[in-house]
């Protein structure tokens, strides 16, 4: 008998811009589950983070499943969530009153290997699918596709659990049936900056549902304006997570050159006393005491290191606009 605990991050909330800082996580949406063998223990929760400071601010395309969780326990109570998915695991193993089957019902279990869509009135334009959900989530699917003359009751969702799978179409009510789902693989060499797929695709012909790609070439235009993305979003990052090498009393000193610590040391700047020093805490928790001559060639270092930046994706846009062909652009490198 073995004991599993792990954590599943089902989503983030995200501060698009404060401080200086660019998407800023705020609060975490997880599920944390104890698995004993095949019985399990879940718990559903959303936590609110501590706001990061430019010391220790990750930027959001680095944070990895681990560096989330550990916010996440940092800010919780992590041995009262074990006792809770201990206590959910146990009631979930020793149940006061479980579900059965009646005896004379012949079921077949869902392997969970097929999937299976619905389709209504034999109309291809209401086809919703795969089927895997509570009969909540399926209505919700529903309206998604506008239709609002339907709702499925709980047994209709159960007999897909639980009647699953069918050879064929399987007329669930007089308005809905029910087909198997067969997927085709994505090309291996699909690249979605170049080419983009039209979307799954049902052919009803056959009795069973077919899920195919449809891969189109983008225009030169269209890849053209996706790379000018890539390439503004690269300079957001290299920008927020620059740094430069200060000299100061004879020491060398590492400075972040992000938007958010030039504003600092603006601010510094403009309540500098004449005849006077002023402290600046740099990148790594170092501090150093300037005058106000130090303190603007320090600026005048971290300005320069951003028109560096900027010279080159002004150059690397450049490049892409003059483009004649696809070729050209991929020569670019930009990935």
């Amino acid at each position: 008998m073995t004991t599993e605990y792990k954590w599943e991050i089902l989503s983030l909330y995200v501060v698009p811009h404060e401080n200086g800082l660019d998407n800023i996580v705020e609060s975490v949406n997880w599920r944390f589950q104890v698995q004993e063998d095949s019985s399990f223990g879940d718990v559903y929760d959303t936590t609110v983070l501590s706001r990061p400071s430019l010391t220790n601010y990750i930027a959001y395309d680095e944070i990895d499943h681990d560096t989330i969780v550990s916010w996440v326990k940092n800010q919780i109570d992590y041995d009262a969530l074990v006792k809770l998915v201990d206590e959910k695991l146990y009631q979930n193993k020793t149940p006061a009153i479980v579900e059965k089957e009646p005896p004379f019902k012949k079921v077949e279990k869902y392997s969970g290997e097929e999937e299976y869509l619905i389709v209504f009135d034999d109309d291809s334009e209401k086809v919703w699918g795969p089927m895997r959900w509570s009969t909540r989530r399926a209505n919700k699917g529903l309206d998604h596709y506008g239709i609002n003359d339907f709702e499925f009751p709980f047994d209709i969702t159960m007999y897909q659990k639980e009647l699953l799978p069918v050879d064929g179409p399987k007329q669930v009510t007089d308005r809905v049936t029910l087909y198997k789902v067969e997927y085709t693989e994505q090309p291996p060499e699909f690249d979605n900056i170049y080419q983009y797929n039209e979307g799954i695709k049902w052919d009803l012909d056959t009795g069973n549902a077919v899920g195919t790609y449809f891969v189109h070439d983008r225009s030169i235009e269209n890849v053209k304006n996706i790379l000018i993305k890539k390439v503004d979003r690269e300079f957001e990052r290299k920008q927020n997570n620059a740094v430069v090498s200060i000299n100061h009393n004879q020491n060398t000193y590492v400075a972040n050159a992000s938007p958010a610590f030039v504003s600092y040391l603006i601010s510094l700047k403009n309540n500098f006393l004449m005849d006077n020093t002023t402290i600046v805490k740099l990148y790594n928790n170092e501090y150093i005491e300037v005058t106000e001559e130090e303190l603007n060639n320090i600026i005048t270092t971290i300005e320069s290191e951003y028109q560096t930046l900027l010279k080159e994706e002004m150059d690397l846009v450049s490049n892409i606009r003059s483009a004649n062909s696809i070729g050209d652009l991929k020569d670019l490198g930009v990935n």
